[in-house]
């Protein structure tokens, strides 16, 4: 391969830095680094490379040689467990790395859970040109365990990452009534397969997988009660 990804370490602490780590096999003075996480392009840089260090608010990118490219993802949490990074050159290879995926130290798959799941359901929408939209349903019931608890879903698929997005309740912040019944339902974009819906909910700092499967995990959208 003419660009390798890999990682400062195989497992993060939650709230810890993480390095990815860019090597092209090929040197030449002039580079157009793309970072792709969860198949969006987190960021782009077309530089020389030089010892300075680009910093945003999430990223650190630096450049140690001609074919040797960091990106620093400053504040890895439980979020970031899953996610799926590559590297990719435009300027000269036109190559893409291979993936990478982050691993969370102590986040568990599952966990005791106070908020009470009382429906989840999915369907599939064939669209006129054939690709499969996804939706899934979640109902939960009100209670004051619920206070504070951020749910999210992922859209997973076993060939491309799809597109997810909560599209109900709009608001990022949502009210639940003591014993009402508060639902969600998260959208996933048209393509083929079909992709799958997957919710999680954090409560009281726990990790709590509602529904799974598939392989690629794409972006996630949360909401907190």
């Amino acid at each position: 391969m003419d660009v390798i990804l890999r990682k400062s370490q195989n497992v993060v602490n939650e709230f810890q830095p993480l390095t990815l780590i860019c090597d092209l096999m090929v040197l030449h003075p002039f580079s157009m680094i793309n970072w792709i996480s969860n198949g969006n392009t987190e960021l782009s840089k077309g530089r020389y490379c030089s010892p300075e260090i680009d910093s945003t608010k999430d990223y650190n990118m630096s450049c140690r040689t001609h074919r040797q490219y960091n990106l620093t993802i400053n504040n890895v949490t439980r979020k970031n467990h899953g996610d799926i990074w590559y590297c990719r050159e435009d300027h000269f290879l036109e190559s893409q790395s291979n993936d990478v995926e982050i691993q969370v130290k102590g986040t568990p798959d599952d966990a005791s859970d106070d908020a009470i799941v009382t429906e989840t359901k999915n369907e599939t929408i064939t669209q006129t040109d054939n690709t499969v939209t996804t939706k899934s349903y979640m109902a939960l019931k009100g209670n004051t365990a619920l206070i504070g608890t951020s749910l999210y879903c992922k859209a997973s698929n076993d060939i491309l990452p799809s597109f997810v997005e909560v599209t109900h309740p709009r608001t990022q912040f949502v009210t639940a009534y003591e014993d009402k019944i508060v639902y969600f339902e998260c959208v996933t974009s048209s393509g083929y397969p079909a992709s799958s819906i997957t919710w999680y909910k954090l409560t009281n700092e726990s990790e709590v997988i509602t529904s799974a499967d598939a392989s690629i995990t794409s972006e996630m959208k949360d909401r907190t009660i």
